[in-house]
Order: C-alpha cells, then structure tokens, then sequence
C-alpha cells in the first residue's frame, strides 16, 4: 500500500493521483477506483472529488498488499457444501487457478475469500480438485481436507464420477449418437494439443460418448460424457469431426464465432455423478448427482432463438 498526504487544496482526485504515477491511464484509474484500491481518509469515493490539504490517500498496488485472493471477487456459486466438500458453478472466462502473479481474480481466490470472510483461515480453505478450462463453464470440485481431497482424486483417477457436458457445435456430426475413440498428443509449449486417428509417439488415447439432443441448419446442441480426461478433449476431438464447439478460438472456426458474438466456447460440465462405491469421507454424496445452471445458449437454442 502507498499512502499520500495531499499537499494541494481543491485538487480533484484522478489529477492528483496520475501526478504521483504518470504511467497510469484513465483506463487504469478506472480500474483502481472500481476495485476499492483508491481511498480517501480510508473512504471509497469517486475520482471527481476535490480533495484537501491533509488528506490521505491510499493506493493499493497490486501484489503488494498481502495474499492475491483479498482482491479477488467475492461471487462464488455454491451448488452442494458439506463437512468434506465444496461443488462450485464456475462461470466461463474465469481462470481456475494459476501461478502468474499478475492474475487475482480466479477461482480459487474466490473460494479462499469467501473461507476467510466465513471465519477461516487460509490453511484450511477448500483445495481445488480438479481444473476446467477457462472459457468453460460449470461444476468443479473442491475438497476441504486432506482426506476429501486424496478421496476425490483417487475416484477421478479411476474414472468412477460420471461427467456429462452441454455443448453446441457448428456442424452436425454424421450420428445423432455415437463414440469419438482418438489419439490425443499435447504441446505445453503451444497449450494445445493434436488429434490423431491412430496410435503414435506420446499421444494418450481419448474416449467421449455424444448424443445430439437438437439440431438446427447449421448448429448441433450436444450431449457429452467424457469416459477419460485429456487435455481440451471435447473441443479437439470434435474439431477433428468438423464439428467445433462454437465460440472455441483454439480449434474453432473464428468467422462464424465472429458472427454469433460467442467470446467463449459453448461448453458447460453441466453434470456430475458420484458413484455408488466412495470412501467413507465422502459418503454424503454417495450415489448422487449434482448440476450447474443451464447455460443461456442452451436456453436459447431450445428456443430457437440460437439457430
């Protein structure tokens, strides 16, 4: 935290701040006022202000005022919580988690804050179990103990809990039903991978079951249940098909993304169901299934208003 004591009398706030730091933009003050980093007299107010002599202003900069996930957002759509387990509707374009600094608002931040604001320490606060993609939307699982989140992954690994995914594509697929089987080989590097019809070099097998559940001229909504878990496998394997997911700028088709308007790929882990067998930690949810809001695409396209 920077705190400043204004020496000019009448002086409004955005002038006064971007004469203490010329590399700000209105963009950036916009930003700092918007997020609760500027304060006057320890009040938020609005950059207009005409400030006084004697006044402190205080300006946090990023990174430098304790741990990132007390500047994250506070949203955070709990769908099931209980003594082991935290299942969180993740809206699309928020990252999960990262170790670039320079990002504070993911979703493990939110989840931490909301831990703290509760009464928690950040020791204790619910560890993330398994990643999504960041412009994917819907369930993730958080665990909060050490027992819950050895149990979850244990359970992922074995590919026991039933995932099912809501998509709509560009295309149709040559089946209304069917199983996508392909070779999946990832580049870190590029973050990406690439699909392959046959087996070769490092490239990991990739399983997924489908059903078209609408169609219009030239749209597909989709039905997906994922029977392993690579990297962007949904949105590579059916890519591979012709049939991008719409909005995907990796492995879409960026005209037509264009033409809808979609900033983020039309894909929401709408379903999730634990099986039967379970550790004991995680008996609550035992045989149950748990879903996230549907998507407004979905809504759309059932309304014809997506076509």
């Amino acid at each position: 935290m920077e705190e400043i004591t204004v020496n000019i009398q009448g002086i409004r706030l955005d002038d006064f701040v971007l004469s203490q730091h010329h590399e700000f933009t209105d963009i950036t003050l916009y930003k700092f006022i918007k997020g609760n980093r500027i304060r006057v007299n320890n009040r938020k107010v609005p950059l207009s202000t005409r400030l006084n002599r004697g006044d402190v202003v205080r300006i946090y900069m990023p990174n430098q005022d304790g741990p990132k996930y007390l500047r994250a957002r506070t949203e955070v759509d709990v769908v099931y919580e209980d003594d082991a387990l935290m299942i969180v509707d993740k809206p699309a374009g928020i990252i999960i988690n990262t170790t670039d600094d320079s990002v504070i608002d993911t979703l493990a931040n939110r989840v931490i804050l909301r831990h703290v604001k509760a009464g928690g320490d950040e020791s204790t606060a619910p560890r993330l179990c398994h990643r999504l993609d960041t412009g994917t939307s819907g369930l993730v699982i958080f665990a909060k103990t050490q027992q819950a989140e050895e149990a979850v992954k244990a359970t992922i690994k074995q590919r026991t809990i039933a995932k099912e995914y809501l998509a709509v594509a560009i295309g149709h697929p040559r089946k209304d039903k069917g199983k996508l089987v392909n070779y999946i080989l990832k580049n870190s590097e590029k973050s990406r991978v690439q699909v392959f019809s046959k087996k070769g070099g490092d490239a990991k097998k990739a399983i997924l079951e489908y059903s078209v559940l609408g169609k219009s001229d030239r749209l597909s909504l989709l039905s997906v249940r994922l029977i392993t878990g690579r990297t962007h496998q949904i949105r590579a394997q059916f890519s591979y098909i012709c049939c991008p997911i719409l909005g995907d700028s990796k492995y879409g088709n960026n005209a037509v993304n264009r033409e809808y308007k979609f900033k983020y790929q039309a894909l929401c882990a709408y379903k999730l169901t634990f099986p039967d067998s379970v550790p004991d930690v995680l008996g609550n949810v035992r045989g149950k299934t748990f879903c996230a809001k549907l998507p407004w695409y979905v809504e759309q396209f059932n309304n014809k208003e997506l076509q």
